[in-house]
């Protein structure tokens, strides 16, 4: 199976897996990933207080699946150039014309010792920038 293959059929089960958050709703975690995600107290109580049922979680996890597919979708119409980056919130100039971004399947060279940045490693540090440019507009 190709490599692009294998990373999308990848990408619905982590998408799947992702979105299976009943307990997470039922029992919210106290810290996340970012420290500006974490809950307040108020929000803590306000998920505690509420009777979810399994259809009730059958349905936000079906929302949320939904939510994560379009999301990928989305970013992958950037990717692939037949989508814009929003002006208004990215590093687009008005006229410049985005043509996307090809991402290639890495191919391991011992005798190349080179250092890559990884996309993984530029997301949640680009995180910043993206909330400066959110205020600015």
């Amino acid at each position: 199976m190709e490599a692009k293959k294998k990373f999308l059929i990848e990408l619905h089960s982590i998408i799947k897996e992702r979105s299976m958050i009943g307990n997470l709703i039922s029992n919210p975690p106290l810290d996340s990933v970012l420290e500006e995600f974490n809950l307040t107290v108020t929000e803590l109580n306000a998920l505690k207080a509420q009777q979810f049922t399994p259809e009730s979680i059958s349905g936000i996890e079906k929302i949320v699946r939904d939510n994560l597919m379009t999301t990928f979708f989305e970013v992958f119409c950037i990717l692939d150039g037949v989508g814009d980056p929003n002006e208004s919130f990215s590093l687009m100039e008005p006229d410049e014309v985005w043509l996307g971004l090809k991402l290639t399947e890495v191919e391991y060279n011992e005798e190349e010792e080179e250092v890559t940045e990884f996309l993984h490693d530029e997301f949640f540090s680009t995180y910043q920038e993206w909330k400066e440019l959110q205020r600015k507009n």
